[in-house]
């Protein structure tokens, strides 16, 4: 895993693009338009996994695992919204409603403050993402955003990893506390694993797809 890793890491920062131009063009500007948003889209998305990539390493090398579990489910969010919207967009271009995919690219290329610049702005909720991801998967993902969340939020999860109950004698217990603990060491290892995973996912197969459809 670390190794399939590794190599798609340094694959994923030659696929990022550091300019995009867009031509003008009267004859062809609905074209270019979309031809230009979707790249900016892609383009950024693989900004964001080598950023959110870069966190988890700096995390998991400092034995910050709560700040490693924040970003390894942000990863999952960000390959669920992508792999949702790759869908979408390629739906849209099958069919040729081109308008729909222009406005669509909009509302994934617009600030959060100029939103009022898209008539009827909408925008997609992570949970219509992850359902969607969860189609397409052997594994139920919700088995693994779930536990992520728990541990994330300030719940008895999030502060149940860090304790360790020792019965000594029958009326005797002692707890011991560590940024190591084994619950850490089991089930928070998997799961960061999972993350190293997925980022293979997206270079060997979210981004290929992409490019062909």
């Amino acid at each position: 895993v670390l190794k399939s890793f590794e190599n798609n890491i340094e694959k994923l920062e030659t696929l990022v693009e550091k300019r995009i131009n867009n031509k003008k063009d009267e004859d062809s500007g609905p074209y270019n338009n979309i031809k230009f948003l979707l790249r900016r889209y892609i383009n950024a998305t693989k900004f964001k996994f080598i950023d959110l990539t870069k966190g988890l390493i700096s995390c998991v090398n400092s034995g910050s695992y709560s700040g490693a579990l924040v970003i390894s489910r942000t990863i999952l969010e960000n390959v669920a919204m992508l792999h949702l919207k790759r869908a979408e967009f390629n739906k849209l271009l099958i069919n040729k409603k081109y308008l729909k995919l222009l406005k669509g690219l909009l509302m994934v290329n617009v600030k959060d403050y100029q939103t009022y610049k898209v008539k009827d702005y909408k925008r997609t909720h992570i949970n219509d993402a992850l359902r969607h991801y969860n189609k397409d998967r052997e594994l139920d993902i919700f088995k693994i955003y779930n536990p992520i969340s728990e541990r994330v939020h300030p719940s008895p999860s999030s502060f149940l990893m860090y304790q360790e109950i020792m019965t000594i004698k029958e009326s005797y217990s002692q707890v011991s506390f560590s940024h190591n603990s084994q619950e850490v060491q089991g089930a928070i290892f998997g799961i960061i694993g999972l993350m190293l995973n997925h980022i293979s996912i997206i270079v060997e197969d979210h981004y290929p797809l992409i490019k062909k459809e």
